[in-house]
């Protein structure tokens, strides 16, 4: 079963139309640093860490399984996800959270809020909104 859902995978990363290969890549690398963040709040035993933790590795499979296989029975409740500025205000959320108080918290929430700010520069300085999410139709364009 898993060796089907894998199979068309590089399909489903360069889908005609869709955001380029290299931004799907940036959002798979956002959900690792999520991962690695999230694991390391466990080691840190704080209750409200452990709980970031939860989240943060939570919402990083959420980010791989929309890059990776189309959703379309959630896509309605999250069409923020398909659009530049939705997706880089959940980054800064997602970084503002990961911030903490060692090196590497602060490190990584760094670099995810460097990316959701990049999302959002983004959406201010193209002059078409494109659906995030094609060949469905499902997301609407950013007004």
């Amino acid at each position: 079963m898993a060796l089907t859902y894998f199979r068309n995978l590089n399909e489903r990363l360069r889908r005609p139309g869709g955001p380029p290969l290299y931004f799907r890549i940036a959002n798979i690398i956002v959900a690792i640093l999520m991962i690695v963040a999230g694991i390391a709040f466990f080691t840190w035993s704080n209750f409200l860490r452990i709980m970031f933790g939860i989240f943060e590795i939570v919402f990083a499979i959420w980010i791989i399984m929309f890059e990776l296989a189309e959703m379309a029975w959630l896509t309605p409740y999250v069409q923020f996800m398909f659009t530049w500025r939705g997706r880089g205000i959940f980054y800064v959320f997602i970084g503002c959270l990961t911030l903490g108080y060692k090196a590497l918290g602060w490190i990584l929430g760094a670099i995810i809020i460097g990316i959701g700010i990049g999302y959002i520069v983004l959406s201010f300085t193209t002059k078409r909104h494109e659906n995030y999410m094609t060949g469905t139709g499902i997301a609407g364009t950013e007004t």
